[in-house]
């Protein structure tokens, strides 16, 4: 061994000898191994040794044996810059075709339109910290509830390190200190409600990148999650490139304790092409990575990357799951990201997926937190237009850098003014990519559609106008009238073969010869039967699509073909269908692939916006018979049939009114019998909210009622074990659910917010200092749906719905006049939910908590549900949703948990159940309570009410 051994360090010495001076293609190296005689000659593939093989890539093989030497630094070195170079070329510019006019295509920055979007996480534990939750709380005090840093939970400490800076972070956490002032800095309160809004701010899904070491990151088409991916790749990019250039600073968000880590960006659609079964460790999605950097010439830094990964060098980047094809493939890439995330633990891995695609056996386990990306609100809508416009004015303009600047004004708040004064496409305009979509139209057509279909229709006819500008620059007629086609609509039908095909196929990308095959039938027309004029038209289109329109982009030097965003294909894959005399047929077909989910919802409203309602019926009616009723492709069926009837809106007509029942009676099984996963019944009930929920009883009905029997049972906290035996020697009444903000809507339109004698005396003069008049999140459409628990209301507004309820109740004759409606003491509470002499530790029981029982974090739902989702979670009386989903407010205090009390001052504390839709298991127990101030308020905080005599 010791010649071998020998021999080979000759080797590597001439290697590197080699490396340093530019060696031939290969060598052939001779040695007699009974000597130190060594021979080299020429040689195509690898350096040879009678018993040594030195391959390209530097893999040596050693009596048969593999052996990998060492990469050379300064191959690594090399392989990195032409990495990170690759990143910024691929992804620096978005593709603007058509913004400033002319046939140059515009190429903008991406950092310079970039907006950061908001996820729905808010920083759990805050209100331990903060004294006044509410964003209008008095500045009488800016005194904090924590009395010592180590009563911090670690990631609430983690949080703070990361957003504040040292000065803020001590005067945060000491209970006497307040923000001193200083040069140029706001007064100690306004300063303190700066950081308190900051704070309760929901976190960006860059901060969140940056915060946590597992990341699913799951929004709407077109909802930025790809663009916030590429974002981060091209900063870290540009930084590591150009660290010493000016203006290379990292965006604020992207800051990172120590060494930037490497991006590796993953397309899932790809690697799960190669996933044969269900990965049983991290090295399928290693081997792919590692691949990928070989396909591109990167081998060095492929050798490397185990080593990055160990050290936590990388952040990898796995984007879009919902693009691999089935349910079964989605699966396997989740395990392969769970795998790779307790293989590397050190290294940062972010996955993106749509909101649909995210389910059952795709959803991965903790460390991932899962986070959705919330609409765009109106501040940031407004600073990409003019961020939108100032790049488009630097394209071909000849207005100089002031004029720029008022021209990028003037035109952004046109545009701003113009979606003010429509609240459909303001609505529209929440979504980045079809913001963009606006601004484009804007820019040339000077008018917007009201219709999301109507609106992709003018953006593709807007690429398309680039084939009229042709004869403008004095080029040939152009391809359009030599195709025959003078109407853009017809030009479009051109395109619709190939989206449809790759929907067929599961796929987004299109080979070059795949792409000539679908086309081939359709060009056969154009040119009369002539299959070489065909061919040769079909060249002619696809280099017109990909260079002058970009509504294909081309990649491996035109082998393959891709839609610049899968919206585009999706509305191109259902304007085929709809040509299809196949159409319901194929829509039945797929009516379960979620990859055609969007594509069957785009031919509904195509044909409800060009008047065929009877035929988007038609399609409801097919998916409402094409399962066996009860299963559980019916009642997706009939979900999707529900979205249909959305699209339909007013127009339903006495069959229409026929279907609509025939959907709301299906969605009402699926709710209250938990056919299918959590997930699924919560949309469901959303869509049930919009069309109109039968499920939900007035007050003044019975069902709204769970009556509690007087006796003993067991109470206090359940996590530290602290129960003891009480008894409550009289019956009353419990509401089934929370206040639904319909029922909340009923004390608004009486006047709740204006009537004094319906409020505490404590609350009016809170009410009327603070001038509310809605629940905060009231207009926030995370929040606001009909069955949802009404949020954003403090003890005293919960308390003044009791009073007017009982009024109310008292009026129409269906409550006693012996009895009131009130919030319940944390001792009626906990009777109704734990139920009678048991020690129960949650409202259904002793069984540990699962999705099924409630909404808390681990059900992955990220804001309140609809009301009664959680059957399998009901307490013994009846009472649903009393663990999880929604905080609630009591009418007693810690000290006397018996006692009804009437009334608070702001600075005294009322109880509230302590579980809500964001937090872990462990807070899911009987027991859980919390303290505030009868003043304070949470997107989390709702009530139930209590049906009581009116003596205890």
């Amino acid at each position: 061994m010791s010649d071998i051994a020998a021999k080979i360090a000759a080797l590597e010495a001439q290697i590197a000898a080699l490396r340093a001076e530019a060696p031939p293609p290969a060598q052939r190296i001779e040695a007699d191994t009974a000597s130190d005689n060594i021979q080299a000659s020429a040689g195509r593939d690898a350096l040879v040794l009678r018993e040594i093989t030195i391959a390209p890539g530097g893999t040596l093989v050693v009596g048969g044996q593999p052996l990998d030497l060492p990469p050379d630094p300064a191959d690594i070195q090399a392989a990195l810059v032409a990495y990170l170079h690759s990143l910024f070329e691929r992804y620096c510019f978005l593709n603007l075709t058509g913004l400033a006019g002319g046939a140059r295509q515009a190429r903008v920055e991406l950092r310079s339109v970039f907006v950061s979007v908001r996820t729905d996480y808010t920083i759990p534990d805050l209100g331990a910290l903060l004294g006044e939750q509410a964003d209008d709380a008095p500045r009488r005090s800016t005194r904090m509830t924590l009395k010592s840093p180590a009563q911090l939970s670690d990631d609430l400490r983690r949080w703070l390190d990361e957003l504040l800076p040292p000065e803020d972070r001590q005067w945060l956490v000491a209970a006497d200190a307040a923000p001193q002032p200083d040069s140029g800095r706001a007064a100690p309160d306004d300063h303190r409600e700066q950081v308190v809004r900051m704070l309760q701010a929901r976190r960006t899904a860059l901060e969140l990148i940056r915060h946590e070491p597992a990341l699913v990151l799951l929004g709407d088409p077109g909802s930025g999650k790809t663009t916030v991916l590429r974002h981060l790749a091209l900063g870290f990019a540009h930084a590591r490139l150009h660290a010493d250039a000016p203006g290379a600073a990292l965006d604020p968000e992207l800051a990172w304790d120590g060494p930037l880590p490497l991006p590796i960006l993953v397309q899932l659609r790809r690697f799960a092409e190669g996933l044969s079964g269900p990965p049983a460790s991290a090295d399928p999605l290693l081997r792919h990575i590692e691949g990928v950097l070989a396909d591109d010439r990167l081998d060095a830094l492929a050798r490397h990357l185990l080593a990055r990964l160990e050290a936590g060098s990388v952040i990898l980047l796995l984007d879009g799951l919902d693009e691999v094809a089935d349910d079964t493939r989605r699966a396997w890439v989740s395990q392969a990201a769970a795998r790779f995330q307790s293989r590397f633990p050190k290294s940062r891995v972010v996955l993106t997926s749509r909101i649909y695609a995210y389910r059952d056996t795709c959803m991965l386990p903790p460390p991932f937190r899962v986070v959705t990306i919330q609409p765009l609100e109106q501040p940031a809508q407004d600073d990409f237009l003019l961020r939108w416009y100032r790049a488009a004015l630097l394209q071909g303009s000849e207005l100089a850098g002031d004029e720029q600047e008022r021209a990028a004004q003037e035109r952004s708040r046109e545009l701003i003014d113009a979606l003010s004064r429509r609240p459909r496409l303001r609505e529209i305009a929440a979504n980045p990519l079809l913001l963009t979509m606006i601004a484009l139209v804007h820019q040339h057509r000077y008018r917007l559609p009201q219709q999301r279909a109507d609106l992709y229709k003018e953006c593709l006819l807007l690429l398309l106008d680039q084939w009229e500008q042709r004869r403008a620059e004095g080029e040939p007629a152009g391809l359009a009238v030599e195709l025959g086609v003078p109407d853009q609509t017809d030009r479009l039908a051109l395109i619709q073969p190939i989206a449809y095909e790759l929907q067929l196929c599961g796929r987004e990308e299109a080979s070059n010869r795949e792409a000539r095959r679908w086309l081939l039938e359709r060009f056969l027309d154009l040119a009369n039967g002539d299959g070489e004029r065909a061919k040769a038209l079909i060249g002619r289109f696809l280099d017109f699509l990909e260079g002058r329109s970009g509504l294909l982009i081309a990649r491996d030097i035109k082998e393959r073909y891709a839609f610049p965003h899968k919206t585009f294909q999706e509305y191109l894959a259902a304007r085929e269908l709809i040509r299809s005399e196949r159409m319901l047929e194929e829509i039945v077909d797929h009516r379960h692939a979620a990859t055609w989910r969007e594509v069957i919802l785009l031919v509904a409203g195509q044909l409800v916006a060009g008047g065929l309602v009877r035929e988007a019926r038609a399609i409801a009616w097919k998916l409402l018979d094409a399962d066996p009723e009860g299963s559980e492709g019916f009642y997706r069926s009939a979900a999707l049939a529900g979205e249909i009837l959305e699209e339909l809106g007013g127009v339903l007509g006495r069959e229409g009114q026929s279907l609509k029942e025939q959907v709301v009676t299906a969605l009402v099984q699926l709710v209250q019998g938990g056919a299918l996963g959590a997930n699924e019944r919560v949309d469901a009930a959303f869509l049930l909210a919009r069309l109109g929920d039968p499920r939900l009883p007035a007050p003044k009905h019975p069902a709204y009622w769970c009556d509690v029997a007087p006796g003993p049972f067991w109470y206090s906290d359940d996590q530290k074990g602290e129960l003891k035996q009480v008894c409550l020697d009289y019956a009353y009444k419990i509401a089934r659910f929370p206040v639904t903000n319909a029922a909340f809507a009923d004390f608004m339109e009486a006047g709740g917010y204006e009537r004094e004698a319906w409020w505490t005396p404590e609350g009016w003069k809170y009410s009327q200092r603070s001038r509310w008049s809605e629940p905060r999140y009231w207009r926030d459409s995370r929040y606001n749906e009909p069955t949802q628990p009404v949020v954003g209301v403090s003890w005293y507004e919960a308390a003044a719905y009791c009073i007017w309820l009982t009024e109310h109740g008292h009026r129409e004759r269906w409550l006693p006049a012996d009895a009131e409606i009130r919030l319940p003491t944390s001792l009626e509470w906990e009777r109704a939910a734990r139920g009678d002499d048991s020690k129960r530790r949650y409202p259904w029981g002793d069984d540990p908590p699962t999705p099924e029982h409630s909404n808390y974090g681990e059900t992955g739902i990220g804001q309140p549900a609809p009301v009664g989702c959680f059957p399998l979670g009901a307490a013994g009386c009846g009472g649903e949703d009393m663990a999880g989903n929604v905080y609630e407010w009591m009418c007693s205090t810690g000290e006397q948990p018996e006692r009804a009390q009437k009334d608070f001052t702001p600075d005294t504390g009322a109880l509230l159940s302590w579980s809500y839709f964001g937090d872990s298991s462990e807070y899911l127990c009987c027991g859980s309570r919390i303290r505030y101030s009868p003043c304070n308020w949470n997107y989390s905080w709702s009530f139930r009410v209590l049906w009581s005599p009116r003596s205890t």
